[in-house]
């Protein structure tokens, strides 16, 4: 996965949360964090005016990772081997005695990911595939 921080769709993510059973209040509270942040840019000693961000979530925030880990939950949903995620990287591992098949499943499971991060609008790195 690439830049995912920066990447997590706000309205896909809210969308999720009622899924999930959130509270409104919650939904609110939550969407006015992610919709109401700004930041200016740094280049060598110039400083461009703050503008608002469209996506993403805040880095280096306590409520970042978190956020993060609730949008991408789902992943495990769709495929049939195991997966670890940590952050922003994912591994998927499974184990049989039959190599072929095991190769097919890995294959199989690479490419329900890949949809994911599509309908997620998230850029999977496919050269790790």
């Amino acid at each position: 996965m690439s830049k995912a921080f920066d990447s997590l769709h706000p309205p896909l993510f809210l969308s999720k949360l009622e899924a999930y059973g959130f509270q409104e209040s919650a939904i609110q509270l939550l969407n006015s964090y992610l919709n109401e942040w700004k930041y200016p840019v740094k280049i060598g000693c110039h400083v461009s005016s703050s503008r608002f961000v469209s996506r993403g979530c805040p880095q280096g925030s306590t409520l970042g990772p978190l956020l993060w880990n609730v949008f991408q939950n789902d992943l495990s949903y769709c495929l049939t081997v195991n997966l670890s995620m940590y952050a922003d990287d994912h591994q998927i591992y499974h184990a049989r005695a039959d190599q072929a098949a095991v190769t097919l499943q890995l294959k199989d499971s690479a490419n329900l990911a890949a949809a994911w991060y599509d309908s997620n609008l998230q850029a999977g790195k496919s050269t790790k595939f």
